[in-house]
């Protein structure tokens, strides 16, 4: 039996609570069941419910024009499609081929597109290359149109780039680069927050400010600041403002790692689930920070199946960090769910095909997965000479200094191998583990188990 509204429960399962909270404003509906409709969607998306509530006593084509209002709206907002629009329109207008529909079209941009919208520097400019292939052509009517546009932004444009170069050098002072007071960002946060709050200012400077606060608060640990700023950009999507499914992605990996830093996991699981229904070249980094909120919670099940369903190719992304962190994770669900074979196999595959890039990307994440494996499954030689063969102990040591871990050690794991080796005697693997904080692992040292 065909199962109804197959189509439309597909397209439902992708839909955002932000999305769908801006369509509940602006709808104006009077049939009661199509107002239903999208009720019934904002329950599900923001429950993360897998079934949805669907009246199938509706009739369908109310379910089929849902879906294409839903479609139009979002892309009456979407600022990415704005932005391909402008550049197509650039590119046809410097090989003039602009055709008297886009000129329309163009021009009818002028109503739309102001100081504050998203996309506003990148709109004028393309206006500025219109205005010369207008007057060239003697279109003097379009051209003094374009012309009055230009002369009435001219300051807000200038003021866009002058934001935008101080940026860059908040951006290199906040990230660690170009200057001798690497930690010293505190300098920038009123300038972020004050450009971040501006109404008055293009949505784009705007949304770079935010991102570059957020690093600022999550350098400095300010997390109830960020949280606030975070309910300051929710209410710009509900709004309408600054929407794009790739920048609603964005802040819901944010927010997870906002909710991670404050231990609320419930939170961050939420914001997780919500980050990995998107596709794209971030897809592999947002479904890491994911399983790493579900193992966390002690989801190990859970998580390994979601890895298995999800089936990512490796080799078909150049985030080779992310790759590193995919391949981790996924050694240690098999681990935590007793697939201890399958869970060295795996990274011993990995780690022959590309010992070298994992040295120079993310080894201790990648080698604290795979020592751990190899412990699980009692090769404690290899273990021994593979520590000893990269001096991961020293390596270790420097990372320490820098990031103040003390979890999940190599060295521990390196001690435990040697004990098991006879190398040690217990007396002596209990004084090195004490500075460790490795719950039960002292307590349980005979069980070999780690």
């Amino acid at each position: 039996m065909k199962e109804k509204l197959k189509k439309f429960k597909s397209f439902a399962q992708i839909l955002l609570p932000h999305e769908l909270r801006y369509l509940l404003s602006i709808q104006r509906f009077q049939d009661p069941e199509k107002l239903q409709i999208i009720e019934n969607l904002v329950v599900e998306a923001e429950t993360i419910s897998q079934v949805g509530i669907y009246d199938e006593t509706i009739d369908k084509r109310k379910y089929s024009y849902i879906q294409k209002w839903i479609k139009n709206e979002l892309d009456k907002i979407d600022v990415d499609k704005k932005y391909l629009w402008i550049n197509t329109m650039q590119q046809d207008i410097s090989l003039d081929r602009i055709s008297s529909e886009d000129e329309a079209a163009i021009l009818k941009s002028l109503n739309s597109f102001t100081n504050t919208s998203y996309y506003f520097s990148k709109h004028f400019v393309m206006l500025i290359e219109l205005r010369q292939y207008l007057l060239i052509r003697k279109r003097y009517a379009a051209y003094k149109k374009v012309d009055t546009y230009l002369n009435e932004y001219t300051y807000d444009y200038q003021r866009s780039l002058l934001i935008n170069r101080q940026m860059d050098q908040a951006t290199k002072e906040i990230m660690g680069f170009g200057t001798k007071s690497i930690n010293d960002s505190s300098k920038w946060e009123k300038w972020l927050k004050d450009t971040f709050m501006n109404e008055h200012l293009d949505g784009l400077n705007r949304y770079m400010a935010f991102i570059r606060l957020s690093y600022h608060y999550l350098n400095e640990n300010k997390l109830d600041k960020l949280e606030e700023t975070y309910k300051n950009v929710q209410s710009l999507f509900e709004n309408g403002h600054y929407y794009s499914r790739r920048l609603l992605f964005n802040f819901y990996t944010n927010s997870l790692v906002l909710y991670d830093r404050k231990k609320d996991y419930p939170k961050a699981y939420y914001y997780g689930m919500l980050s990995i229904k998107g596709t794209g070249p971030d897809q592999l980094l947002y479904f890491n920070n994911f399983i790493n909120i579900m193992m966390k919670q002690g989801k190990y099940d859970a998580a390994l199946s979601l890895i298995q369903a999800t089936a990512f190719k490796i080799s078909e992304f150049k985030d080779f960090y992310s790759v590193v962190g995919y391949v981790s994770y996924h050694i240690r669900c098999l681990l935590k769910t007793d697939h201890l074979s399958h869970a060295l196999n795996k990274a011993k595959v990995f780690w022959e095909d590309r010992k070298a890039r994992i040295m120079e990307y993310r080894w201790h994440r990648f080698l604290s997965a795979y020592i751990e494996a190899l412990l699980a499954n009692q090769e404690y030689l290899k273990i021994i000479r593979l520590v000893n063969r990269y001096k991961l102990i020293p390596l270790e040591q420097e990372r320490k200094i820098k990031t103040q871990a003390l979890h999940r050690s190599i060295e521990a794991m390196y001690y435990l191998a040697m004990y098991y080796c006879d190398h040690l005697t217990k007396k002596d693997v209990i004084s090195k583990l004490e500075k460790f904080q490795l719950p039960g692992v002292i307590e349980n040292i005979d069980s070999k188990k780690y």
